[in-house]
């Protein structure tokens, strides 16, 4: 088996393409961050009225109430609010209403499942069986987010069962 030029410059040019995979990483100090960096998330508790963030660090805050500096060891807001409650007690009430008042407003938009033993329900679920006997599909297309977000859409009281279920 004998390789003629031609071919034998065509591998030698592949192998030495400068698009190989064998390029030099840059690892010098500046292509690499040496302080992690944190992805700033919205803040959504109520008790950031009353912090501002010191210099872009989310650990040191400031009270708005009483200028205090809190240095915390994470980005929880149970010391914050434990704050609150000790030095600005009134605040807190305020604070304390309004979590109240949301949880219940969540409460009362839920929307009723339906019960699994109701005709609509058994309809919904012999329904979902057919498909994936008839389909050849697997049981677990049922956890399937995509199918959940269709049977929310169509019938937002119907819970779709396990897969254990079927």
């Amino acid at each position: 088996m004998s390789m003629d030029s031609s071919s034998s410059s065509a591998t030698n040019s592949i192998l030495t393409s400068p698009s190989s995979t064998n390029a030099p990483i840059s690892t010098s100090p500046s292509s690499l961050s040496t302080t992690p960096r944190r992805i700033l998330k919205p803040k959504r508790s109520l008790v950031w009225r009353y912090f501002n963030v010191i210099n872009n660090d989310e650990l040191n805050v400031e009270c708005v109430l009483c200028s205090s500096t809190i240095i915390r060891k994470s980005t929880s807001t149970s010391n914050l609010l434990h704050h609150i409650q000790t030095q600005h007690n009134s605040e807190y009430q305020n604070i304390n209403k309004s979590m109240k008042s949301k949880s219940q407003m969540r409460t009362t938009e839920s929307t009723p499942r339906l019960p699994l033993s109701s005709e609509r329900s058994v309809h919904l679920t012999k329904l979902i069986a057919d498909f994936i006997i008839y389909n050849y599909l697997p049981l677990s297309i049922v956890e399937s987010p995509q199918l959940q977000v269709i049977f929310q859409e169509a019938e937002p009281s119907y819970v779709i069962p396990s897969r254990k279920y079927f």
